[in-house]
């Protein structure tokens, strides 16, 4: 029974390891995955996280400050006895407990500007989020194509050997027979080792694109991955319904590249106001409760007198009197803590106005690189719109001529197809030669394979158009 249940569970095990290594990615799995995994979406995820926590500062600066200080410290030496206000030799503890207030409510609209940059750069930085992800889901469908055209490839090949294959058993035949020289069997044979050759390359053709989308998708490359092949259909070769100019002005305000561009200009035309700012004035409002404590602090009880005071005699004029018969001096006794921070007790509130005069130029140099990095920002935009423009006309050239390259292929393997037909029929009766159908058969094995990449480039290069219009990208 313990062996049953140990074979059971490696059974489970390996039936596991298989369905998994059957798993075949779909488009929107790979799209999915390259997204949650993108290191470019998860930086400009960081980015925008750290410009909220940046709005919400300026946000909170708004608001006055509170502090409290208890500064406390022992010091020896001279020191000023408060009682006596004569200087000893001594140590002293020293307490001074405060609490500050301070509110700048006017600072040349600084602090609003401010606020309002830092919203505006969130908007931003959510642009360059959505931006990533489009850059991600781009490439991801780039290579997601490019596997499915290797496989084509593939089967197209695969088909040249077996033909190849077949070629050599009819010729081995003839050979045999009498009806066809050695040195065409050569030929053939020839013709099969370069179509198992141009099989292996294809092959790894799929594995290199198979590895380009793993890396895209930032997924660790596994021999056994596999994606569904999606059904396309032979395109229907057709003016596309806009032109680059049309598609450019509908991918010019909805594309996050430029939106985002356009937001950093409107960023920094409030980074050169609050540098202006700092040449107004700026008005703060202080407030602060304050006390202190020293341990050689003391409290003068007075001393008691009784009896009559005598004068005994004059000193340079003035009359000198005895003490009283009962006569106590003053003492001195220890002043409590909290007695002293309540008799030290203080208040203070005030308004400071302070107006910039002269602060070595360094106001006006802020506000000269505020106005020339908003002068960069709107270079970065229209930039930004020129590669935009760019690509999708580059896009629609490589459309067009995708196009007019899937029409002529169409054509040539139709043609080559009767061509290597016929090439075939006639070296069976022996009016061609072998050269001649491997020739034939050569040429009818690229057009087809540049047939095939022809139509994945038709479909990518509309597929572009469509996303910069906005459109989902469906197969």
């Amino acid at each position: 029974m313990t062996k049953l249940l140990k074979y059971s569970w490696v059974a489970l095990l390996f039936l596991g390891l298989t369905v998994n290594a059957q798993k075949k990615w779909t488009v929107q799995e790979c799209v999915d995955y390259a997204i949650g995994n993108s290191i470019s979406i998860k930086q400009s995820n960081l980015n925008l996280n750290n410009s909220q926590v940046n709005y919400f500062q300026s946000r909170t600066g708004l608001l006055p400050t509170l502090n409290a200080q208890i500064p406390y410290g022992l010091s020896a030496g001279r020191i000023l006895n408060q009682t006596t206000y004569k200087y000893e030799q001594g140590t002293q503890q020293y307490l001074n407990p405060s609490l500050n207030f301070q509110w700048t409510f006017f600072k040349g609209l600084q602090q609003k500007h401010t606020v309002i940059q830092n919203r505006t750069l969130i908007k931003a930085f959510k642009y360059d989020a959505e931006q990533s992800k489009n850059t991600v889901l781009l490439n991801v469908i780039n290579y997601y194509l490019q596997v499915m055209n290797n496989q084509e490839q593939v089967e197209i090949a695969k088909i040249q050997v077996e033909t190849s294959k077949q070629q050599v058993e009819r010729t081995g035949k003839l050979v045999k027979a009498g009806s066809k020289p050695e040195f065409d069997l050569y030929d053939i044979k020839s013709q099969l080792a370069n179509d198992e050759l141009t099989l292996v390359n294809a092959q790894n053709n799929v594995r290199i694109a198979k590895l380009n989308l793993m890396q895209n998708m930032n997924l660790p490359y596994d021999f056994n991955f596999e994606v569904e092949t999606v059904s396309l259909n032979d395109p229907e070769i057709s003016n596309y319904e806009k032109n680059s100019n049309e598609i450019f002005e509908v991918a010019k305000s909805s594309q996050p590249n430029i939106k985002a561009a356009d937001t950093r200009i409107e960023s920094n035309q409030y980074a050169v106001r609050i540098a202006k700012g700092g040449l107004y004035p700026y008005l703060t409002l202080n407030a602060n409760l304050n006390s202190q404590f020293s341990d050689r602090n003391k409290i003068t009880v007075q001393g008691q007198q009784s009896g009559n005071v005598q004068p005994i005699g004059f000193v340079k004029g003035d009359t000198v009197y005895s003490l009283p018969q009962n006569f106590t001096p003053p003492s001195f006794q220890d002043y409590p803590l909290f007695h002293q921070l309540k008799d030290y007790f203080n208040k203070y509130v005030g308004l400071t106005l302070t107006i910039p005069i002269f602060n070595a130029w360094q106001t006006r140099t802020k506000i000269s690189s505020a106005v020339i990095t908003r002068k960069q920002s709107e270079l970065t935009a229209q930039n930004t719109r020129v590669l935009l423009r760019q690509t999708i006309e580059q896009a629609y050239v490589d459309m067009v001529t995708a196009g007019q390259q899937y029409l002529a292929y169409k054509k040539q393997v139709e043609s080559l197809e009767l061509s290597y037909k016929g090439t075939e029929s006639r070296y069976q009766v022996g009016l061609s030669t072998s050269i001649d159908l491997s020739l034939s058969k050569t040429n009818l094995g690229k057009a087809k394979a540049n047939l095939v990449q022809a139509k994945y480039n038709y479909i990518f290069r509309n597929k572009i158009l469509d996303f910069y219009q906005n459109k989902p990208l469906i197969f």
